[in-house]
């Protein structure tokens, strides 16, 4: 876990964050005991008008798609700059044959 500003500052530089906001949101993260993120994991999420960007392109989606990558980047994130953080669903998993998709 990171804890040192500087550590922080770093960390956020390795992410291609710029020296100036880097340092603001070190000096923010201090304040921050966990980051608590709600995923909207409704049916509507199955709708495929999401776009995630990678390699510098946009790539068409779903919406729980858009919503899983972006968790994914917040995770990375989190864990690079040792902040805690949780994920959690707004509904309870589908149960149906068995499977644990989304949207």
């Amino acid at each position: 876990e990171v804890t040192n500003p500087d550590e922080v500052k770093a960390g956020l530089m390795e992410l291609g964050v710029p020296r100036g906001l880097a340092q603001t949101l070190a000096d923010e993260d201090a304040k921050i005991g966990l980051r608590i993120y709600l995923l909207d994991n409704s049916g509507s999420t199955a709708a495929c008008d999401g776009n995630i960007l990678r390699n510098m392109t946009m790539e068409g989606c779903s919406r729980w798609e858009e919503i899983c990558h972006m968790a994914e980047e917040h995770a990375r994130w989190n864990m690079t700059i040792g902040v805690p953080c949780e994920f959690l669903l707004l509904n309870c998993p589908a149960k149906d044959a068995g499977s644990l998709l989304e949207g």
